[in-house]
C-alpha cells in the first residue's frame, strides 16, 4: 500500500524529479569545476613567491642551489637550512627576474633543517591561503611548489 503510494507520488512528480536530478548534478560539476580552479589560482599566486636561492661562499663561488618562500611581503623568507650551511652571502631570484641580498639569520634550526633569513626587500610577494598541515590525513592531496634541480616554479601533487 505505502509502496504504491510512493510509486504514483514519483509517476505524478517524475518531471520535477528529473530536473532536480539534472540540477543537482550540473551543480556538482560547477562545484568541482570551482574548487579545482581555485586550487589552481592558489598555486600560481603562490609561485610568485617562490625564489631560487643561490649560496656564495667566501670568494664568490657559487657553492648551493635550493629553493626558499617569502612569508611576509618585506624580505622574510623560511628555507632548509641545508641550503645555507656554510655560505657567505646568499642570493634570492624570483620567477618575475627580482633579486634579492641576503641581509641575516633571523631564525634557525639545524636538526629540524629549517631557517628563516632576512633579504632587503621591500613588496616581495608572499604565500597564502596554504592551509593547515596539522589537518592533515593519508590519502590527502598535498602540494609542493618549489625550484628543483633548478627548474623554477614546478608544481608537484601527491597523497
Amino acid at each position: 500500500m505505502v509502496l504504491r503510494a510512493i510509486i504514483r507520488v514519483a509517476r505524478h512528480y517524475t518531471k520535477e524529479i528529473a530536473i532536480a536530478f539534472v540540477l543537482a548534478v550540473v551543480a556538482a560539476i560547477a562545484i568541482d569545476r570551482y574548487y579545482k580552479w581555485e586550487r589552481s589560482e592558489t598555486m600560481r599566486n603562490n609561485r610568485k613567491a617562490v625564489a631560487t636561492l643561490t649560496t656564495y661562499d667566501a670568494s664568490g663561488h657559487a657553492v648551493e642551489q635550493g629553493t626558499g618562500f617569502f612569508v611576509t611581503n618585506n624580505g622574510v623568507l623560511v628555507t632548509a637550512y641545508h641550503v645555507l650551511k656554510g655560505a657567505a652571502t646568499i642570493r634570492a631570484h624570483l620567477p618575475s627576474g627580482a633579486y634579492y641580498v641576503f641581509k641575516g639569520i633571523r631564525a634557525a634550526d639545524e636538526k629540524a633543517d629549517i631557517a628563516v633569513l632576512q633579504f632587503d626587500a621591500t613588496d616581495t610577494p608572499s604565500v597564502k591561503a596554504l592551509g593547515d598541515s596539522d589537518k592533515l590525513r593519508v590519502g590527502d592531496e598535498v602540494y609542493a611548489i618549489g625550484t628543483p634541480a633548478g627548474l623554477e616554479g614546478t608544481v608537484s601533487t601527491g597523497t
